[in-house]
């Protein structure tokens, strides 16, 4: 401890602010009781980080023993009255981060901030644009406009123009604007220096059909350090309009494919396309993603699947492509189809649906040994909202038994799988250390289909040594009804025996250890990891394992040291 110590010590005070700024509150609590020296400077880091939501609370921030030079980072509501006699002596220059309305904002002394980070909700663009003349220093701007406001290239040349700094800007309206976007652009001035901006982001609910060619022609031409962009519509469906007015196809194609060519040669490493309906092609996308290492494109839409447009850009993306995330109406298109083999560098895949309910529809069911066999390359797996089976019978590449995957991280929200698939899978990967499940729903399909009982399943893996297990809202893993849920070592310390109790929700560890009064004080026995872990969901799931480190039960973290008396 005192070699880890004098390490830290001998790094900046703002450095190591800057450290504290990542932490919880829990573990700044911890850290400023280590001793002394840690207690100097990580007692400046409790204070850093101040929500104040009216003017009750703004009362008693001053009248407490806090010190206001100490606030770097405000959160300020807008019930807050900014010239009360309270907040009238608040150190508004020493702020680095302010997350407020623009009618909070227009009563701050704007002019004496330096902030770098500023966060505006309820904005609209007509009244804000003088105050940007004051903000001269910002490197990240995020703008939430109010309903029907219009997001327009104008204001975003005039925010990169007065802000010279700016490296990331997150913008959010109601919609995508393409009026009178070609005069806008072209009597804008040529910017004497290059814009320092690397990441971009726009949400909007719907868009102009001609919105992409203007967009993507002033992305290209005028932020040429771009790193990170983000076109994100509403997670449901984009409102269109009406398809059958579109341009001519030849002058379409020419203006939205030379727009689109100019996006590419900036060096993007990644790239959020979701939800945008049909304000791209399909050939456009193709062209856009070819060479990006990391992508996103959930809410593919169902045209991309039936051309087989979708199968082409996994195959362009070949080698480039580190992490990709798909969400479409049928994702087995896409686990069937031999082209993840192509992707050799992917790492990190997450497929997932965007529509319907879990069900045993065959085009929701994804072969998960099928997957594994064709992205062999896979460290880490995230699987939501779909129906997990045996591997594919008309699919000859299924991952035998002797053959080991790679695959570290399995994540699955809202999936529905049984046992044994859950079993072949986990044999196949003696390296998985790391298992989320939310939302999940545990069957035998096989029992099932002969209108069988399901007996409870177990899965039995010695050889896994997890260091995280994270179930929350799973099946009826909370819900005690004279089931065992969890045993430690071939004891039982977690169970409801009595057959007079009563069906009880549980949801937090605070409860469970309550209801089986489990001592929270005992001799630890092994700190760090536990042997023999056994999950029992309620009578249909017995999971165990070699050893686990860490266990999370819907949010909270179970104590396992504690249990080991």
């Amino acid at each position: 401890m005192t070699t880890t110590s004098g390490t830290i010590l001998s790094l900046p005070n703002e450095v190591l602010l800057s450290v504290a700024d990542h932490l919880c509150l829990g573990d700044l609590y911890e850290c400023n009781r280590v001793c002394r020296p840690w207690h100097y400077i990580f007692r400046q880091a409790l204070y850093r980080n101040i929500d104040i939501h009216d003017t009750c609370s703004a009362d008693s921030l001053v009248a407490s023993s806090i010190p206001l030079h100490a606030i770097r980072h405000l959160y300020l509501a807008n019930q807050v009255d900014v010239h009360s006699a309270t907040m009238s002596a608040f150190p508004w220059s020493r702020l680095q981060s302010l997350h407020t309305t623009q009618l909070v904002l227009e009563s701050i002394p704007i002019q004496s901030t330096f902030l770098s980070s500023l966060t505006l909700s309820n904005v609209q663009m007509e009244t804000l644009a003088p105050f940007f003349t004051h903000m001269g220093r910002l490197t990240k701007l995020s703008l939430n406009l109010t309903g029907g406001g219009e997001l327009l290239i104008s204001d975003v040349d005039h925010i990169l123009q007065a802000c010279p700094y700016l490296v990331t800007l997150e913008l959010q309206g109601d919609v995508l604007s393409s009026s009178n976007l070609i005069r806008q652009i072209s009597s804008s001035e040529i910017q004497t220096r290059l814009s320092r901006l690397t990441s971009l982001a726009i949400r909007f609910k719907r868009f102009d059909y001609d919105a992409a060619v203007p967009w993507f022609t002033y992305i290209a031409n005028t932020l040429h350090a771009l790193r990170h962009l983000t076109l994100e519509g509403e997670s449901v469906m984009v409102d269109l309009v009406e398809q059958q007015h579109q341009r001519p196809i030849n002058q379409q194609v020419d203006a939205a494919f030379v727009a689109c060519v100019g996006v590419t040669r900036l060096p993007l490493k990644s790239m959020r396309l979701r939800y945008l309906g049909y304000l791209l092609r399909p050939d456009l996308y193709l062209l856009l993603v070819h060479r990006i290492p990391n992508v996103d494109l959930q809410g593919i839409e169902l045209q991309l699947c039936r051309e087989g447009w979708l199968e082409r850009i996994l195959t362009s993306m070949h080698s480039a492509v580190q992490s990709l995330s798909v969400s479409m109406v049928y994702p087995r298109a896409l686990c069937t189809s031999p082209v993840l083999r192509t992707c050799q560098s992917l790492r990190e895949l997450t497929i997932g649906r965007t529509s319907g309910f879990c069900s045993s529809r065959g085009h929701w069911q994804l072969p998960l040994v099928d997957i594994l066999a064709h992205a062999t390359s896979l460290d880490s797996l995230t699987l939501c909202q779909v129906t997990l089976t045996d591997a594919d019978d008309n699919n000859n590449v299924a991952l035998d038994a002797g053959i080991h995957h790679r695959l570290r991280r399995l994540v699955l929200k809202g999936v529905v799988l049984s046992n044994h698939v859950f079993q072949r899978v986990a044999q196949s990967c003696p390296n998985m250390d790391w298992l989320e499940m939310n939302q999940c729903k545990w069957m035998d399909s096989r029992q099932q289909q002969q209108g069988q009982i399901p007996t409870p399943g177990k899965i039995h893996l010695p050889q896994h040594h997890l260091r995280m297990i994270d179930i929350s809202q799973s099946g009826h893993l909370y819900n005690l009804k004279g089931y065992q849920l969890l045993a430690l070592n071939g004891r039982q310390w977690l169970k409801s025996t009595s057959k007079k109790d009563q069906s009880r929700e549980i949801k937090t560890w605070q409860q469970l250890r309550e209801a089986h009064k489990i001592p929270r004080r005992c001799e630890l026995v092994n700190p760090y990891t536990v042997t023999d872990l056994e999950i029992w969901h309620h009578g249909h799931l017995e999971l165990s394992c070699a050893s686990v480190e860490h266990f999370y039960f819907n949010g909270s973290r179970v104590p396992i040291p504690l249990l080991l008396s």
